[in-house]
């Protein structure tokens, strides 16, 4: 199968060969702006010992690297979520606890500015900026949302955010249209989490709790269609360092509300 990524350049098949050994690089085509993989004719393949061979081991990480680091991503939310919740029921504050945590995210992006390879520009912090009081206002509505309903019940509709950054791709005009296999993904994880969050028979979900849940999901997936959006135009390391410095900054305007 030919390999087209988003650079333009050559482009290196991998194929089965006829001598045993599992793939060889085989040189195809342009690339196209778009991450595909479209069969290669077998008439096209060739034998030639010169070609490099290249493990499968390393297709196999490159592609599972990102599912697996956002599967530990998601599941460590899932978590944190459980102890914020647990805190705030056992009298933390919930604005004082939004604080930390903020704060804390501030921290740990510090060296960012360091690890960066591109000047810093105006529109990087501008940009940084909207998506930074975006996210603050998404992890308020987290908290919020965790104060007034159940973890068990709230935790599942974050989840829902994949829908979101599709539809967001699409009416910002980033993606003209979207396959439909990804429409079908993010309907039938919608679909998965309101089956997650469905409340027991005996349970009376806190409507503005949910209603903060889905501000949330639609929040965060705001952020995730749009930070992809101003890379393109930004150093990635110094874009997330103002996002997360701008979340640090107004944090400290929660102090008035912190109670516990």
């Amino acid at each position: 199968f030919p390999l087209k990524s988003a650079r333009a350049g050559p482009v290196l098949v991998f194929s089965p060969n006829s001598n045993g050994n599992p793939f060889r690089l085989l040189p195809s085509g342009l690339i196209t702006n778009n991450l595909l993989f479209d069969e290669y004719p077998e008439n096209t393949i060739s034998n030639s010992s010169s070609l490099s061979r290249f493990p499968i081991e390393g297709v196999a990480s490159r592609f599972m690297t990102p599912l697996l680091l956002a599967f530990a991503a998601g599941a460590l939310y899932g978590i944190s979520a459980l102890f914020c919740k647990r805190a705030l029921d056992t009298g933390a504050g919930t604005f004082r606890s939004l604080a930390y945590s903020n704060w804390l995210i501030t921290l740990i992006f510090i060296p960012y500015p360091f690890l960066a390879e591109q000047a810093f520009t105006y529109s990087t912090l501008q940009n940084g900026f909207l998506i930074g009081v975006l996210f603050f206002a998404s992890q308020t509505a987290c908290f919020l949302a965790l104060r007034r309903g159940e973890a068990s019940v709230i935790t599942p509709i974050l989840g829902s955010k994949s829908l979101f950054v599709a539809v967001f791709l699409v009416l910002l005009g980033f993606k003209d249209t979207l396959p439909s296999q990804t429409w079908w993904a993010a309907g039938l994880a919608g679909i998965a989490v309101g089956l997650l969050g469905w409340p027991a028979k005996n349970y009376r979900p806190s409507l503005i709790g949910l209603g903060l849940a889905i501000i949330t999901a639609a929040g965060f997936g705001l952020t995730d269609a749009l930070v992809p959006h101003f890379v393109k135009t930004a150093d990635p390391f110094h874009l997330l360092f103002v996002m997360v410095a701008t979340v640090g900054l107004l944090s400290f305007f929660l102090l008035p509300f912190s109670k516990g």
